[in-house]
């Protein structure tokens, strides 16, 4: 099961941002690229989040993070920051962190569909079922209907499965 939520996590965010590595395919060039145009760019919050997310697909999650605190210390505003902040640090498994941003981004944009699904996702690991099964719930709620499909009924599976799973332990209380 753990490696079906990692699956639809990579779909998600290749979906999501695969231009970042369009020009030229490779993120340990993308990464000194980056840290070039840093070097004369320091305050340029989208440089910070676009080599974070270099250095995320390099499954180097500690320095993504490292980049996403510097591009919210710059710009607090972009919920993006935040919600692939949150990411790096489901994968890391520091869930606390992961949930914080996930509401942080439901807070600043409530249509964040996709915040929603990562706090179903952490809640399922730390066995909050009924916060799991709402998060998934707002997250079907709002994703467009031409979007993620699989994923979306992969969510509407899990919220199936984690009401049976709630109904069974109220019986056995």
């Amino acid at each position: 099961m753990k490696k079906n939520i990692l699956i639809l996590i990579c779909i998600i965010l290749l979906s999501t941002i695969s231009t970042v590595f369009a020009t030229d395919g490779s993120s340990n060039k993308k990464i000194i690229n980056l840290t070039k145009y840093i070097t004369t760019h320091p305050n340029d919050d989208k440089a910070y989040y676009e080599r974070g997310l270099a250095y995320f697909f390099d499954h180097q999650n500690d320095l993504a993070i490292a980049d996403y605190n510097k591009a919210i210390e710059i710009n607090s505003n972009n919920p993006n920051y935040y919600y692939y902040r949150g990411t790096a640090y489901e994968m890391s498994r520091q869930d606390d962190l992961a949930i914080a941003d996930y509401t942080k981004v439901t807070e600043m944009n409530p249509k964040y569909y996709n915040a929603f699904y990562g706090q179903g996702r952490v809640y399922e690991n730390l066995q909050l079922y009924t916060e799991a099964i709402n998060a998934y719930k707002k997250y079907v709620a709002l994703v467009p209907s031409t979007e993620e499909p699989m994923i979306v009924q992969y969510a509407k599976e899990r919220i199936d499965e984690l009401c049976k799973s709630n109904k069974q332990q109220e019986k056995n209380k």
